[in-house]
């Protein structure tokens, strides 16, 4: 079986279909439609990649996708976890709070929506 990907994402169109894409590629797949349910399986599995989504409705404390990252980080859940961060609205702005956060990757979700695409990113040492 191949690495394990935790998805996180309120819109339940991406995560299947990033489910179905990493499936294709061999991923090991689990899927997460809120930050709550995102901690509670990252506290109980160990996943090589996470990739969470930046906007989602706010949660436990959490009211983005950089707050997520910076909790996983501080409380050293999965610390050997790649990190990607999706937007839609994707700038350079949200980029680099991202990596300062600790992401390994920051991406548009649209432009990862392609195989190619989301090849790529994972073959970046990300994999």
């Amino acid at each position: 079986m191949g690495k394990k990907i935790l998805v996180v994402d309120d819109d339940i169109s991406l995560r299947e279909m990033l489910n179905l894409t990493l499936k294709t590629l061999g991923y090991d797949v689990s899927l997460a439609e809120n930050w709550k349910k995102a901690l509670n399986l990252l506290k109980s599995e160990n996943f090589d990649i996470l990739m969470t989504d930046f906007q989602m409705p706010p949660m436990e404390g959490i009211t983005n996708g950089i707050e997520l990252i910076r909790f996983v980080k501080l409380n050293e859940i999965n610390s050997e976890m790649k990190i990607i961060l999706m937007s839609a609205e994707m700038n350079e702005s949200i980029e680099l709070v991202a990596l300062a956060a600790g992401t390994d990757a920051a991406v548009n979700k649209f432009e990862i929506c392609r195989i190619e695409a989301i090849k790529k990113l994972l073959e970046l040492d990300i994999s």
